[in-house]
């Protein structure tokens, strides 16, 4: 075997190894996956909710989506089928029955609208009981691994339309004929990629079991629609083609038109589709991409076949001007390609330790691969091609085969959710407080995560105060109270010695937002110490938009989950020489805008600079939701206002918001 013939064979061995190593190792993840959920994972609820909402990193298809609530034995309580939310597409949520005190588990499964893959997960949340261990155990997300149909479905329509793309622009630039075997060529391609688009519309519908007659009606039958009806024109384009003269360059233009238009119809239904911002900009970037990969390799692949039947004259010409364009092509296929490797990949280290950014690294390697390839004969057999075309189309048929091979990872990509949105969310950092004893025996360091009001994990670390030596204690408890609040009763929680001398457990203790007043006992006989401790929880964020116009109190509206509001102003907004006080007025909306009837409402105001809150006189103003709640006057400076009602149906609302005043 010849110096050339091994270095081919070792190419292709290469990457034909590379694809068969990475491809069963593929763990995938579909692309509606679950983003936050009410109640969250983990939660400890006072009484049952009225339903169940998951938000998720792409907009499902409600009819083709599901969310069930089901108790340890299995018994289903979700009412109806899981339906969006007015206003939040990408959240979903489920009427629920009366919850009794128990653990339950949410399990949903997804179709995304926007690509058509599945998802699926599960998380569990308690009512009036912890979820310790089914929390844990539950919170999964997972989805099928891609299949080879559908892998071989996208390569095959993306070798077709950028046989498509290729050949008109090769046509358009190098030729001044159209060849017999350039005309083949555009029927297959077209073919090819018909047939992958059909295929990849089929994988999906049997996946989501999606009946033939109901295909066209779904959001599966949407994204045909974008991809086939560019691709229906295309075939008259291909007709056209074939069917003019020789001589004629416009029905080139045709194709290239046509299959360019398939082409965004794809991105249309692509990761780049689900970009929360930027959108335009991401789906640019990628039908860039995926054109200029179509001018070098279906390019290539034109003039491979076109290349025996030339005149001297033509297959240098032919060559020659080929070579500039992919050259170009080949610069806007590495910036394009990196410009979404960093949108979809997200850092470094996730290109070898996520299962997306191994493919994407197989790629660079092979397209670098198929660049060294392209630089040789661009150097060594274009400017030879005239005198013999064969050394040329020997490398030119290895750059195709490795390209061939690149599509397959490209296929793969498809299917699988971009690194960056499979990475694991960085835990919220804890909630630390320290102290000692009076009488310096002990120091205490007690770490509260998430440090939120609501479900958390209490770790304490005792030590000797003048040694820092771990302190071993026959009992080690907190002491929990609200002094802003004499209503919410005191509550106690033992903690579980660790390997690590620690004290740890989990506790729904801290109900409320607000400042806590933590008791630490360190049981140890007769030198028994109690350290206090003064711990202010944290307060998720929340999205608040606000409304103001000349004359008129600035209205803030939190938006909460299941697609509740609180719209909240001052009146009159400000301070000053006669204003003794400011009436907060809050009013509770529903997903359709209407009032919601609440049974009682409460606010607590904390004035700035101020570690305690007061609670401030509440009234109904209307039979529904509407309450005015009055704030003293006092010092200028941000309030930060903490909210809590009940709708007659015993669901709780909670939220907060910051006005300054002047």
């Amino acid at each position: 075997m010849s110096a050339p013939a091994r270095l081919r064979a070792g190419l292709i061995a290469v990457a034909l190894a590379s694809a068969v190593v990475l491809w069963p190792a593929a763990g995938a993840s579909a692309h509606a996956l679950r983003v936050s959920s009410m109640p969250d994972n983990g939660a400890v609820l006072k009484s049952s909710p009225a339903d169940v909402s998951v938000t998720f990193s792409e907009v499902p298809d409600p009819a083709l989506s599901s969310i069930r609530v089901l108790d340890s034995s299995g018994s289903a309580h979700q009412q109806g089928k899981a339906a969006a939310i007015a206003g939040q597409p990408a959240t979903l949520h489920v009427a629920v029955g009366h919850l009794d005190n128990g653990v339950y588990t949410v399990t949903w499964q997804t179709l995304s609208h926007v690509d058509g893959h599945i998802a699926s997960g599960s998380f569990a949340f308690g009512v009036g009981v912890s979820p310790v261990g089914a929390a844990t155990k539950a919170a999964v997300t997972k989805s099928p691994q891609p299949s080879d149909a559908a892998v071989a479905a996208r390569w095959a329509m993306y070798a077709g339309l950028m046989a498509l793309f290729g050949l008109g622009v090769y046509r358009i630039i190098a030729l001044r004929r159209s060849p017999t075997s350039l005309r083949a060529l555009a029927v297959v391609g077209w073919l090819v990629g018909a047939l992958g688009i059909l295929g990849i519309t089929d994988v999906a519908r049997r996946s989501a079991h999606v009946p033939v007659g109901d295909l066209l009606s779904s959001s599966l039958g949407h994204q045909l629609a974008l991809r086939g009806i560019p691709m229906a024109c295309a075939a008259v384009a291909v007709g056209i083609f074939v069917a003019s003269g020789r001589q004629r360059r416009w029905p080139a233009v045709l194709v290239v038109l046509a299959s360019g238009a398939a082409m965004w119809g794809d991105v249309a239904t692509s990761h780049a589709a689900a970009a929360h911002s930027w959108r335009w900009f991401y789906e640019g970037t990628q039908v860039v991409h995926f054109a200029a990969a179509g001018v070098w390799a279906g390019g290539l692949a034109a003039l491979v076949v076109t290349l025996r039947g030339l005149d001297l004259h033509e297959r240098g010409q032919a060559a020659r001007r080929f070579s500039t364009a992919a050259g170009v092509a080949l610069a806007v296929v590495a910036a394009s390609g990196a410009l979404r490797a960093l949108n979809e990949v997200g850092a470094w280290g996730r290109l070898w330790s996520n299962t997306f950014g191994r493919w994407v690294l197989l790629k660079i390697v092979l397209l670098g691969v198929v660049a060294a390839l392209g630089a040789v004969n661009r150097y060594r057999h274009v400017r030879r091609a005239e005198a013999s075309a064969r050394p040329l189309r020997r490398v030119a048929g290895v750059e195709l085969l490795l390209i061939a091979v690149v599509l397959v990872a490209t296929g793969f990509l498809q299917n699988l959710a971009p690194a960056s949105s499979t990475a694991a969310p960085k835990a919220p950092l804890p909630v630390v407080v320290l102290g000692h004893d009076f009488a310096t025996t002990v120091r205490i360091r007690l770490t509260v995560a998430p440090g939120m009001a609501g479900f958390n994990t209490f770790t304490a670390r005792v030590v000797d105060y003048d040694t820092a030596k771990p302190v071993v204690a026959d009992k080690v408890s907190l002491h929990f109270t609200f002094p802003s609040r004499p209503d919410v009763g005191s509550s106690n929680l033992a903690l579980t010695r660790q390997r690590d001398g620690s004290y740890s457990a989990q506790g729904a203790n801290l109900a409320l937002d607000g400042r806590w007043n933590i008791a630490v006992l360190v049981a140890r006989g007769p030198n028994s110490v109690e350290v206090p401790l003064q711990l202010t929880t944290k307060t998720p964020p929340e999205t608040i938009t606000t409304s103001s116009q000349p004359g008129l109190p600035t209205i803030y509206t939190i938006h909460l989950s299941a697609g509740r509001s609180v719209q909240v102003y001052l009146d009159p907004g400000h301070l000053g020489t006669g204003v003794s006080l400011n009436e907060f007025h809050h009013t509770y909306l529903g997903p359709d805008g209407g009032e919601l009837t609440i049974d009682q409402a409460s606010v607590a105001a904390t004035a700035p600079g101020q570690s305690n809150s007061q609670t401030l006189t509440t009234r109904k103003l209307d039979p529904l939701g509407h309450y005015v709640s009055d704030l003293p006057a006092g010092p200028p400076g941000r309030y930060r206002f903490n909210i809590d009602a009940t709708t007659t149906d015993g669901a709780e609302i909670s939220a907060h918001v910051d006005i300054t005043l002047r």
